[in-house]
């Protein structure tokens, strides 16, 4: 289908332009095509630096994860992640990627990057509107760096918000539109991208949705804080800021089932 065809083209040349602009960068996309129905490989958290197909599901995580034929973009294979009735597990790393070789974050701590970019593609697996049905995509190393959601709120209206973590003066988690009265049951494509700088409370995050061609824009939320002082004031972490590598995604809420299916996903560090 053309939104396929343009993400191909586009990822192709930002694959591109990062081998041979700047060494230390680095893109790894997945469709799902040659993964094996019904399972997400990983077993025991075993992803693989630079292995994009090495995905991974915490056994006790209330979020599962499978990849299912007919479930993504143009009836493909895709990822489905829904829920196992468990509103809350206190695991945030619900269902983790690959992890690229050149992670992304402060150069203070070694970061060979300072640039992390993910995109995906998404629809909700209803049609129609779902109670408590919660979904949240997230940039992930040893934690969360970022948040972005997609809730059913209390008129069964599908919203996506942002939310990042503020120190002025205590630690605070403020919400940010990013769109409401979405479609149920529509592809839209998301976009993130998180800026690191040596320091505290300086990091920056936008999101960006758009339309199911992956280039019409439909809202986004820009330059907000990272989670970073998460480790710093709040002790994410142990207390130790870190690099991300990966991209996380989970759902919550009081529903069980599929909450939504995914399809090309792409994350990428780099240096500005």
């Amino acid at each position: 289908m053309q939104y396929r065809s343009l993400l191909s083209v586009s990822l192709s040349a930002v694959v591109l332009a990062l081998s041979t602009s700047n060494a230390s960068a680095e893109a790894l996309s997945v469709d799902f095509e040659s993964f094996t129905l019904g399972q997400l490989p990983g077993g025991a958290d075993a992803r693989i630096a630079g292995n994009a197909t090495i995905w991974h599901v915490p056994d006790n995580a209330a979020t599962f994860g499978e990849v299912r034929a007919g479930v993504g973009l143009g009836g493909t294979q895709g990822l489905v992640v829904g829920n196992r009735g468990n509103g809350f597990d206190g695991v945030i790393d619900n269902i983790k990627s690959g992890k690229l070789a050149q992670a992304a974050g402060e150069a203070a701590i070694g970061a060979p990057n300072s640039i992390f970019t993910t995109s995906y593609f998404f629809r909700t697996a209803a049609v129609t509107a779902t109670a408590n049905m919660r979904f949240r995509s997230e940039s992930w190393g040893p934690d969360r760096t970022t948040f972005m959601a997609f809730n059913s709120d209390g008129d069964g209206a599908l919203t996506a918000f942002a939310r990042g973590l503020e120190d002025d003066p205590v630690i605070s988690f403020p919400i940010s539109p990013v769109a409401s009265g979405l479609q149920w049951g529509a592809w839209y494509r998301v976009v993130t991208e998180i800026m690191f700088l040596d320091g505290a409370d300086n990091d920056t995050v936008s999101h960006y949705l758009y339309a199911s061609d992956g280039t019409t824009l439909i809202g986004s939320a820009v330059g907000l804080p990272s989670w970073e002082e998460g480790a710093r004031q709040a002790g994410f972490n142990g207390g130790n800021v870190f690099a991300v590598d990966a991209i996380g995604f989970h759902a919550r809420g009081s529903f069980t089932g599929d909450a939504v299916f995914v399809d090309d996903v792409s994350w990428s560090s780099r240096n500005a």
